[in-house]
């Protein structure tokens, strides 16, 4: 082997070494490898409800054995296409916002074990129970919805 061939094999090797180390930043900056919700008593998936449609609303009955049953419980709301976070704040408060996580669409399934926040499983966004971002890759809240709360019956205005 010549010189000029020996450069042109290791100019080469030192451009696939350099794609290969920037491809992997890419792929890891939405991994969910440093997620610090693991660190401070982990995730859990939430509890899923199925609700009745109505004329843009979702409603549900909250009794007894209702996984929104205690103050603080948390839950996923799902009619047809709709997917809606509800969580429950006082006897007789909710607060109610989208599913979907606003970085790539995904469903968010899980959240906190101290119930402080929503957590997207795809690329780790935590959003507070009112939608408010906590922690990134998403960078704008989720969608709020009013509910009202009566004789046992939520329902969530969804337009």
């Amino acid at each position: 082997m010549n010189r000029k061939q020996f450069i042109s094999r290791i100019s080469g090797g030192a451009v696939l070494i350099a794609l290969t180390s920037s491809s992997s930043f890419f792929i890891n900056a939405c991994s969910n490898t440093s997620n610090p919700v693991n660190s401070q008593g982990g995730v859990a998936s939430l509890p899923v409800i199925q609700g009745t449609a109505g004329t843009n609303t979702i409603t549900l009955a909250i009794g007894a054995t209702s996984p929104l049953a205690a103050v603080n419980s948390v839950a996923l709301i799902q009619n047809g296409s709709s997917r809606i976070l509800v969580k429950r704040i006082s006897d007789t408060s909710f607060l109610a916002v989208s599913a979907i996580c606003t970085h790539a669409g995904c469903v968010i399934t899980e959240y906190t074990i101290s119930g402080a926040a929503y957590v997207c499983p795809c690329h780790g966004s935590q959003f507070h129970p009112d939608g408010t971002v906590l922690q990134g890759p998403a960078s704008s809240g989720l969608t709020t919805y009013p509910t009202q709360f009566a004789n046992g019956q939520l329902t969530v205005t969804i337009k």
